[in-house]
């Protein structure tokens, strides 16, 4: 049998041996309170590591266009976004529902459509393997935590936590190409 990407079954039956309990063969209605818990708990350890911001969910120089209302609408899965004070030094975005707003200008409406970094949430098919892993192993400590308690599983857990975002990190450096001039601020003082 072919080894194929983590799935969101896998994951939350990843959590559920965590406590001991047997696998489910679906998601959703019609399975255990424990399954549930799990997946929950799966969607809320998901939405919190993607909040960070990583390589994968990220998109700089996004364009920001305006609608004829002069209103600039984000789509639903963006959960942060910014843009560069330097660019635009009039002005200071915010996400406010799913549109951005000027704090400097008290309004939301843009005279030029912008560019900025997005954020995005994405579902769990789309993620890299590594925030797969991260999320999964992260999410069963959670739940294992919730569940049963502090016991000696715990520690295992905590280790493959750190494990699994140690590579999640090696992954997003390995894929980002960072730079330390990629940075405005290190950039002017080397290049002063």
């Amino acid at each position: 049998m072919p080894i194929t990407p983590l799935t969101k079954l896998e994951a939350v039956n990843q959590m559920l041996s965590a406590i001991g309990e047997s696998p489910i063969n679906t998601l959703g209605t019609g399975t255990s309170v424990d399954a549930r818990l799990a997946e929950q708990i799966l969607d809320e350890t998901d939405r919190n590591v993607q909040l960070v911001g990583w390589h994968f969910n990220t998109e700089k120089e996004y364009p920001l266009s305006r609608a004829v209302d002069k209103t600039i609408t984000l789509a639903n899965n963006v959960v942060r976004v910014d843009v560069d004070n330097d660019l635009y030094p009039s002005i200071n975005v915010v996400q406010r529902g799913l549109k951005l707003y000027d704090l400097k200008g008290h309004t939301y409406e843009f005279n030029q459509d912008l560019k900025g970094e997005v954020i995005y949430l994405l579902s769990f098919e789309e993620l890299p393997g590594a925030a797969k892993q991260y999320i999964t192993a992260r999410a069963a400590r959670i739940f294992q935590d919730r569940v049963l308690g502090a016991t000696d599983t715990a520690r295992g857990l905590m280790m493959d936590e750190a494990n699994a975002l140690a590579l999640l990190r090696e992954a997003d450096n390995d894929t980002g190409d960072f730079s330390i001039f990629d940075s405005y601020d290190v950039a002017k003082t080397i290049f002063r």
